[in-house]
């Protein structure tokens, strides 16, 4: 006689409620719309739980979608809300929730109290409703795209109570670097009489810029059009009206926000000052120095960091320690670089313009050589230098002109000078020049280029030769007749 098995039916019950223990629960409180394209949120069957959102999860509104707020609170609570439709309706309070508003998302209809809360729009985003007021801890990002941003426009801007502590970050991850000035909210009108000055003051506002990249960016308030707005890569420029002429003074400038110069920014000086700064230059600046002066005198050694100078005709280069760290200088026929200690270091250029015939020798007085990326030995090997040929007038025959003329150039030899990089450029196509190079004198420690001309036809020889072909031609073609 067989045994009889024990029953297994409640130990499979047990393996499978264990089982299901184990799964993931599902986020109760996530809502999407899943309703008409036109809807009110409090009606249930709009969202894919049967359920209107209790403000405790995510809650998603999705392309072409138009949800009017209808809920008699008129407030949500910590929700957050990923925005690619539109949320339309009267009187809401945000109270600590975050809304994502992408590209196509649209935040309309009536007033908006902020409260507390943060709000991310993507370039392509609107905010139209009548009141955009500022009320306890905000935030507001902007993502721009690779053009710029679409500036959103509620109608009025607000301040309520408590006092608002608001903090605007520009996102230019996306950004493809044109020069402009891109309005990022603006406002129809400004009940709180918010300046320029109180905007950039540190105070009540925090301001910041998301992966500049190699973008110069500076947000700050237009007064004139009540606008809060984000210059990027504009050429600032020089008005000392600071009266020390320090280039490190705000005051000396006239940036939008009222700040001295930062990363990456294009100064121009072009008002005839000597513009004095002895420490080291904001980080890829570019300096455009037209009948001008920038100087070091009795400040410490100036620092180039990678930055890239323009020297004109009638613009100077001039006083103690300059360390070219990284630079790249441009010189004009006619500049004039006198500091008394010249260091390259690091990856330098330096390309001379010359004049029609000749170029005004720049006198510096000791040439260095710093210590090379990475603690390398000091060497001349990263240096370019760059002869452009644009203005040149050329004559048959040998050609000797003198670049530079140092006070000293150290233990530097021709044999290690040569081991710099040399380019020419903008040579007129209808002109061969030979034995073109630029030599180190090894007694005077000058640099010098030199070359012969060798000039070939004209093109408008070539022009009057083949008009006389056709001439000929035409006239052969009459005697035949």
């Amino acid at each position: 006689m067989k045994l009889k098995q024990p029953h297994s039916y409640p130990v499979i019950a047990l393996a499978l409620a264990l089982a299901l223990c184990s799964l993931p629960v599902a986020h109760a409180t996530d809502f999407v719309w899943d309703g008409a394209t036109t809807g009110n949120w409090s009606t249930i069957t709009n969202w894919d739980t049967n359920t209107a959102p209790d403000n405790t999860g995510i809650i998603t509104i999705g392309s072409g979608n138009n949800v009017t707020y209808d809920v008699s609170t008129n407030f949500l609570a910590n929700a957050t809300l990923n925005l690619d439709g539109e949320l339309s309706g009267g009187l809401l309070r945000f109270n600590g929730s975050t809304f994502n508003v992408g590209s196509t998302g649209i935040i309309s209809g009536g007033f908006k109290d902020l409260n507390n809360a943060t709000l991310n729009f993507q370039d392509g985003a609107q905010f139209t409703a009548t009141n955009w007021e500022h009320k306890g801890t905000n935030v507001f990002d902007f993502e721009l795209s690779s053009t710029g941003f679409t500036a959103l426009t509620p109608t009025n801007f607000n301040v309520g109570s408590p006092s608002p502590s608001t903090t605007y970050t520009a996102d230019l991850a996306s950004y493809g670097g044109a020069t402009q000035d891109v309005t990022l909210v603006d406002f129809g009108g400004d009940v709180t009489g918010l300046t320029n000055a109180t905007f950039t003051d540190g105070g009540q506002y925090t301001l910041s810029i998301d992966n500049t990249s190699s973008n110069a960016a500076r947000l700050y308030y237009d007064d004139a059009t009540e606008a809060v707005k984000l210059s990027i890569n504009e050429t600032v420029t020089w008005t000392g009206s600071g009266g020390d002429g320090l280039l490190n003074t705000a005051a000396n400038w006239d940036t939008p926000d009222g700040k001295a110069p930062i990363a990456n920014d294009t100064l121009l000086i072009n008002n005839g000052d000597t513009v004095a700064h002895g420490s080291a230059l904001s980080a890829n600046s570019t300096i455009n120095l037209v009948g001008s002066t920038l100087d070091n005198t009795g400040l410490g050694a100036i620092r180039l960091n990678n930055a890239t100078i323009n020297v004109d005709a009638t613009s100077s280069l001039t006083g103690n320690f300059w360390d070219l760290d990284d630079a790249s200088i441009v010189f004009e026929d006619g500049a004039q670089a006198n500091m008394a200690n010249w260091e390259q270091k690091g990856l330098n250029s330096f390309t001379y313009v010359l004049g029609t015939s000749d170029f005004t020798t720049l006198t510096p007085g000791a040439l260095l050589l710093g210590n090379q990326p990475n603690g390398l030995t000091p060497s001349i090997t990263n240096a370019t230098y760059i002869v452009d040929f644009t203005n040149f007038v050329y004559e048959l025959g040998g050609q000797s002109i003198i670049l530079m003329d140092f006070s000293s150039g150290g233990t530097m030899t021709d044999a290690a000078f040569q081991t710099a990089s040399f380019d020419y450029i903008n040579i007129d196509e209808a002109v061969t020049l030979q034995n073109l190079l630029i030599t180190w004198g090894d007694l005077d420690d000058t640099m010098t280029l030199t070359f012969d001309v060798s000039v070939v036809p004209e093109p408008s020889a070539f022009a009057l030769i083949g008009g006389c072909f056709a001439l000929a031609a035409v006239m052969l073609r009459r005697r035949q007749r």
